[in-house]
């Protein structure tokens, strides 16, 4: 009988999985605000550390918004269909949410969130979001959590490393987990 699975520091995985480091499969982006701060009131919401709940869900209630000029001239922090949200500073650095429907038509990040979206066909956003999620990422942002607000960069989220599956099983990993969320959460 062959071994179908390697050992590494935190057990084994199977012999068809690597890892790699999430910058090698991603883009990471943050948002800033207009001057002033949010808006109590508008048509283009602005999510911040405060809109992610533990569960990885966006509280719609309570939102910030920024102009529509000031959304146009964004060169990043725009949010789209399946990005993956991480709060990037202060207490609730590394929260994370998954963008799996838009209830609005736009929306944005503020300088507190970084957006991780895939540049690769290696790596399902919907199976990366839950490895963000999970405890090997959630380790290496506590032990990367520095400065006075405490926070991480951009440049440290690009080296965690993460496992790489082949796309069917990231597929139905994610489907498994997803299903598991929907009944949580009902």
């Amino acid at each position: 009988m062959t071994n179908r699975f390697s050992h590494i520091e935190s057990g084994k995985i199977p012999n068809n999985w690597h890892f790699g480091e999430l910058g090698d499969y991603v883009t990471i982006e943050t948002g800033k605000r207009a001057k002033g701060g949010g808006l109590s009131s508008g048509i283009i919401p602005s999510i911040g550390g405060e809109h992610i709940d533990k569960s990885g869900k966006i509280l719609w209630e309570n939102l910030k918004f920024i102009p529509e000029h000031f959304y146009n001239e964004l060169k990043q922090g725009r949010i789209m269909q399946n990005d993956i949200l991480v709060v990037k500073d202060g207490a609730t650095t590394g929260k994370v949410a998954f963008i799996k429907s838009m209830p609005y038509d736009r929306l944005a990040v503020n300088e507190h969130v970084f957006i991780i979206r895939t540049k690769t066909t290696d790596v399902l956003n919907c199976f990366l979001y839950y490895v963000m999620a999970s405890p090997t990422v959630q380790k290496q942002i506590k032990s990367l959590f520095h400065g006075m607000i405490g926070g991480i960069t951009r440049e440290e989220v690009s080296s965690f490393v993460i496992p790489i599956p082949p796309l069917k099983e990231q597929q139905k990993i994610a489907e498994i987990l997803s299903t598991v969320d929907e009944v949580i959460e009902k």
